[in-house]
């Protein structure tokens, strides 16, 4: 049963046990390539393990099942920005625009956060990785690249 593959890959992960949480995450996909979660886990995983690349068609098939959402396309666009893919992060602008302007919209505001440094993260919502995301995509689009 998919969901129930998803359920178990998902549980194993914060107990520090990712590459035993692959096995049931590809079969959940193997049964049903729907889905998303699976695939957003996946490329959870192999971001962790610092294959960008895998991390990357994993998210991109996470968003061909569900283009909305918001948690997958920041790590996507976190990913695409590693790794200076400016033509596909500009194929998802129009997204991350629509997700500050909603953050925006419910009175979220941008602040520093100690953890982050640097990056103005403070009450947006979705894990770290989000604003990171979105913050590393706003930069490289504004700063010259193509688009």
């Amino acid at each position: 049963y998919p969901p129930a593959l998803t359920a178990r890959g998902g549980a194993l992960m914060p107990l520090g046990r990712a590459a035993e949480a692959v096995a049931p995450l590809q079969a959940a996909i193997e049964r049903d390539p729907a889905q998303r979660d699976a695939h957003r886990l996946l490329g959870n995983i192999m971001r962790s393990e610092r294959k960008t690349s895998l991390a990357i068609e994993y998210y991109r098939r996470a968003l061909a099942v569900d283009p909305n959402d918001e948690t997958t396309t920041a790590a996507y666009a976190l990913e695409l920005a590693y790794m200076a893919d400016w033509d596909r992060l500009g194929e998802i602008k129009a997204r991350l625009r629509a997700q500050v302007t909603r953050a925006l919209a419910k009175g979220q505001r941008l602040g520093i956060t100690e953890a982050e440094g640097d990056d103005r993260c403070a009450g947006l919502p979705g894990p770290p990785d989000h604003c990171r995301a979105i913050r590393m995509a706003a930069w490289g689009l504004a700063s010259g690249a193509r688009t």
